[in-house]
């Protein structure tokens, strides 16, 4: 345990340790931090100085540019027009190809459209035409009431000057949509001659040429109503144009309809086809139901008006005609007043009373009639086909009107493009 020192001696200890050390005029020398210090206190304030006289210039020439990003939209802009050629002919190839692909979709389908993969977006940036452009181009290659919900690219090659792309499209529309078959309407079997003979003349629908009917007991769906649909559509030519890229050409869609193609349908029915593919909805196939039975029961009612009661040979007419002569004979020659001339009535008396058996056995209203008897029914039948031979006549001149208005229409907006 250390002893505590009393103050006397640590007084004594303490001034011999001052008397060991020499005495010296100057202090003892100092750190070189602290020797160091007042100078880089100074460079630190011209260097404060010097970046506040600098820093107005740097903010006006030295500023570094910001990096710009990699362009997220393509280099030429799109163009929503119709830049598509229009043509009556190419109005019929487009419903030709229209046909054949509904025609392969209700047998086949396409399992493949589920599988395909969506294009990279950066070749879809660089390579392809911006989706903005083939969405307004799609939707006038629909019906109406359909609408898109999606559009993808799922292929692409290079074609002539430009490209052609394959598309995924989800569509959707709000009505059902079917496809019904035009075709030539077969005569039922019990229908009387004379029907059979004017049947391909009947006005069987509000459409469609003479004999011609839509048959909608037999109609596919195409498209339920609010339920999306994946179609495939392609685009055959799109092309940079003036700075801007442009459709010049597409094909038909699954869903598409317009007047053209009603046009070229009359017109392919007229020409012979077989049959003809229609797309409509409800509401528009029921016009096309009733003109079919009303045209039956138009035709049931002219056929009972003209050969039920004018028959070829009337019951009853020759009865008719010696019942009423013979109550005209006791008036005539008992009458009292010179009826006949003097010298025709013995000669008719004579020969009119000498004939035994008249009213049973005599007919001579037979060779009178008979020539009004066999024209009556002839008349009769002229003017039952002659009055359908008229309204079919009339129903092709409109077919004729129709379609030429649609060739020009179609003619015109070649010449200057027209809204579809």
């Amino acid at each position: 345990m250390r002893a505590v020192l009393s103050p006397e001696r640590k007084e004594r200890e303490l001034s011999q340790r001052s008397n060991s050390h020499p005495a010296s005029g100057r202090a003892a020398p100092a750190s070189p931090i602290e020797a160091a210090l007042p100078a880089f206190a100074v460079a630190l304030c011209l260097l404060c100085v010097l970046t506040l006289a600098l820093l107005p210039w740097w903010k006006e020439h030295g500023r570094l540019a910001a990096p710009v990003p990699a362009p997220r939209t393509p280099s030429f802009p799109a163009s929503l027009a119709d830049d598509e050629p229009h043509s009556f002919a190419r109005l019929r190839s487009d419903y030709a190809r229209w046909s054949e692909r509904v025609l392969r979709w209700l047998a086949e389908g396409d399992p493949e459209l589920r599988r395909a993969k969506r294009l990279d977006p950066e070749v879809e940036r660089k390579q392809l035409p911006p989706v903005e452009a083939a969405r307004a181009c799609l939707q006038r290659h629909l019906q109406k009431l359909v609408t898109i919900d999606g559009l993808e690219p799922i292929g692409y090659e290079r074609a002539e000057e430009g490209v052609a792309i394959d598309y995924r499209a989800v569509v959707r529309s709000r009505i059902n949509l079917y496809v019904v078959i035009a075709s030539r309407a077969s005569v039922p079997k019990d229908v009387p001659e004379p029907v059979q003979r004017v049947w391909p003349s009947l006005l069987l629908d509000c459409q469609l040429p003479p004999g011609y009917v839509h048959d909608s007991t037999y109609k596919f769906v195409l498209l339920k109503a609010n339920e999306p649909l994946a179609i495939r559509w392609r685009v055959e030519r799109a092309q940079v144009v003036n700075g801007q890229w442009k459709i010049l050409l597409a094909s038909p869609s699954l869903l598409e309809w317009n007047c053209g193609f009603v046009a070229a349908k009359l017109l392919a029915l007229r020409e012979g086809q077989p049959f003809a593919l229609h797309l409509a909805g409800d509401r528009c196939l029921e016009p096309f139901r009733a003109a079919y039975w009303e045209t039956l029961h138009a035709v049931a009612f002219d056929y009972n008006w003209h050969w039920a009661s004018a028959p070829a040979e009337p019951p009853g007419f020759a009865e008719e005609a010696r019942a009423r002569l013979q109550r005209s004979e006791p008036r005539l020659f008992s009458s009292s007043g010179p009826i006949l001339r003097l010298g025709t009535a013995p000669r008719l008396a004579t020969r009119t009373l000498t004939l035994q058996g008249y009213g049973a056995e005599t007919d001579w209203t037979k060779p009178i009639l008979a020539p009004i008897r066999r024209l009556q029914p002839q008349d009769a039948e002229s003017r039952f086909f002659q009055r359908y031979r008229d309204l079919a006549e009339g129903r092709n001149r409109w077919i004729d009107a129709f379609v030429l208005q649609r060739a020009q229409i179609e003619d015109q907006r070649g010449k200057a493009h027209l809204p579809r």
